[in-house]
């Protein structure tokens, strides 16, 4: 219970899915009322960021490497979002966007297009990495 009714559905739904994809999903949430993005923001954000996740996540071969990672924090002063996740592909990150190799008419790649104009709008510091050595992508952000 993260007392953002919208975040509690929207977390619980992608906890199941990644279940369901054999995708170990851990959280460690703070009372999200106060975090700083509206529902449709916030949705937006986490939808995407969880479905990435998870969807790369079940792609690594051995099972049981496959986690989502879920940090949130939310304080008066500042708030934290922070996903990381395994990858069995190297992700290639240009000037703190995700270089999608192939954008189809399925909408794949949009996602995270969506994602960085919600943040820039909102002038929120984030970031997204890739450790080579240990093929963990993650994304996190600060909001003020």
């Amino acid at each position: 219970n993260t007392n953002r009714p919208v975040a509690d559905v929207l977390i619980s739904q992608k906890a199941s899915i990644a279940k369901n994809k054999g995708v170990n999903f851990r959280m460690q949430l703070d009372d999200l009322s106060q975090f700083p993005l509206s529902d449709d923001e916030l949705v937006v954000v986490l939808a995407n960021l969880l479905d990435n996740a998870i969807t790369a996540s079940e792609r690594v071969p051995d099972e049981t490497a496959r986690y989502v990672l879920m940090r949130a924090q939310c304080t008066p002063e500042v708030s934290y979002l922070y996903i990381e996740n395994p990858t069995s592909e190297p992700v290639t990150i240009k000037n703190n966007r995700v270089v999608v190799k192939q954008l189809k008419s399925s909408g794949h790649g949009f996602g995270l297009q969506n994602v960085t104009t919600i943040l820039d709008r909102r002038q929120v510091l984030y970031a997204f990495a890739f450790q080579a050595e240990s093929s963990i992508f993650s994304f996190s952000a600060q909001f003020m």
